[in-house]
């Protein structure tokens, strides 16, 4: 299992629901299932990117099932952007660097619950480092 910074802060509610909710759960067993006051499911992802933030405050951390859809999305403010995952430690295959809005498709996802690490720069401005999340029997 890996751990990041994702366990401190705001994303640490996403972080402790996924760690209790995934333990014994796969994807089909969550799917639409209310915990907390979020919602787990897997399905297409739609990431807005955010010249501020990097990524819109609701995918900060975001959960993929094997075979799930992850767009990012630039809106008109955003004249570019960079996604790129830590080498060996990526949701996709192949896992180039993105910077346009074509779905990637996620691998099969391992059992344990695992944590995807990525940077995006937005606008050529400094990087973030939201986070994929996958795993837990999805």
């Amino acid at each position: 299992m890996h751990f990041s910074r994702v366990m401190f802060g705001r994303p640490s509610q996403l972080a402790l629901l996924l760690l209790i909710g995934l333990g014994s759960s796969g994807c089909e067993k969550l799917e639409h299932k209310a915990y907390g006051t979020g919602q787990i499911h897997c399905g297409a992802k739609k990431i807005t990117v955010d010249p501020g933030n990097g990524v819109d405050k609701h995918h900060q951390a975001v959960y993929v099932c094997g075979g799930d859809t992850v767009t990012w999305f630039a809106p008109p403010s955003v004249t570019s952007f960079t996604v790129h995952f830590v080498p060996g430690n990526c949701p996709f295959n192949p896992c180039p660097d993105i910077s346009d809005g074509n779905p990637r498709t996620a691998t099969a996802q391992p059992d344990d619950l695992t944590v995807y690490k990525y940077t995006i720069t937005v606008n050529n401005g400094p990087p973030f480092d939201p986070h994929v999340v996958g795993g837990g029997g999805s």
